[in-house]
C-alpha cells in the first residue's frame, strides 16, 4: 500500500491551541508530502466555526473546498477522478478528508 509521505509542515506562527476554534489563532498548516513519488501540497485555510477552506495540489489536479460564510452550501471544485482512486485514498488515510470524484 501507498501512503503518503510528509515532506514539510508549516505552522501558522499565531496559532495558539484554546484559541483555535472561535479566537483566531487558527492552526492553517501549510503541507508539503509526496506520493508515489510525486510531490503535492495541502493548504488548510480554515477558520474554526467560521468554516472550512482548504486546497489541495497533486500530479497537475487540485481540489479546493470553502464553506466559510456558507456553511450549507459550500464552494466545491476537483479535478481529480476515477483513476487518482489510490491518492484519494491515500489521502482520506492521513487526512481524514475525502477528495470527492464525479
Amino acid at each position: 500500500m501507498n501512503m503518503i509521505n510528509i515532506i514539510s509542515w508549516e505552522q501558522n506562527d499565531n496559532y495558539q491551541y484554546g484559541k483555535a476554534y472561535d479566537g483566531g489563532c487558527y492552526d492553517q498548516p501549510f503541507i508539503t508530502f509526496e506520493f508515489k513519488g510525486k510531490r503535492g501540497t495541502f493548504d488548510d485555510s480554515s477558520c474554526g466555526s467560521f468554516g472550512r477552506r482548504y486546497y489541495i495540489n497533486y500530479d497537475n489536479k487540485y481540489h479546493s473546498f470553502d464553506s466559510i460564510g456558507n456553511e450549507y452550501d459550500p464552494i466545491t471544485y476537483s479535478s481529480f477522478d476515477a483513476d487518482d482512486s489510490e491518492f484519494i485514498n491515500a489521502f482520506f488515510d492521513k487526512f481524514g478528508i475525502l477528495i470527492p470524484i464525479d
